[in-house]
């Protein structure tokens, strides 16, 4: 029933994965073809630097306009997700820095394949071999992520260890999975045309 800093705090959360891995389809039909890579990684955790309110610039948490829709605890809303909302945060104690601790799994589809290699004949009345239309898609939508539902972006880390976030300590001795401010990873369309001489 006492407090104590130094033996109630515990190691949360793991920065390595249970499960990862991907897998890869191509299908061929006549003159179209196709091609679908899903990404998986299951198990660990991801910290955010958009939801760590000392974990630098980015955010205050203090429930005013144009800051980040999260379940803040109000006398009319008695959730355990975030601290009320304050003006500043008045202690500076790391334990806020937990609030960016999210689940790092996700599935999603990496990319998308699909093209269309029109008939010789057609190709040499241009003078070339062979001519291919295709359209790529690149990480255009997510089957699962807790991070996403939440209100995140893209739950694919784009740093480690203390890059981007503030405190991270390590997790279960491992460098954690961070998502700072950097450019996450983007979701691109691309149309294309392959001629072959």
């Amino acid at each position: 029933g006492v407090l104590d800093p130094n033996n109630d705090r515990k190691i949360i959360g793991n920065g390595q994965a249970d499960v990862q891995g991907g897998i890869t389809n191509r299908f061929t039909y006549k003159g179209f073809d196709f091609s679908a890579v899903v990404y998986a990684r299951l198990g660990g955790t991801l910290i955010s630097q958009a939801y760590q309110p000392l974990g630098g610039y980015l955010t205050n948490m203090d429930g005013k306009r144009n800051g980040l829709a999260v379940d803040y605890w109000t006398p009319t809303n008695p959730t355990n997700e975030f601290p009320m909302p304050a003006a500043t945060i008045s202690s500076q104690q790391t334990a806020y820095t937990t609030l960016g601790y999210y689940d790092a799994s996700f599935v999603k589809m990496q990319s998308i394949n699909f093209g269309y290699t029109l008939s010789g004949t057609l190709a040499k009345k241009v003078n070339a071999q062979a001519i291919r239309l295709y359209l790529n898609a690149q990480n255009p939508f997510f089957f699962y992520s807790p991070y996403i539902k939440k209100g995140g972006v893209d739950p694919e880390a784009n740093g480690t260890g203390n890059q981007g976030v503030g405190d991270p300590g390590n997790l279960g001795g491992r460098s954690p999975l961070t998502i700072g401010t950097n450019t996450p990873p983007t979701r691109a369309f691309i149309f294309g045309l392959n001629v072959s001489f």
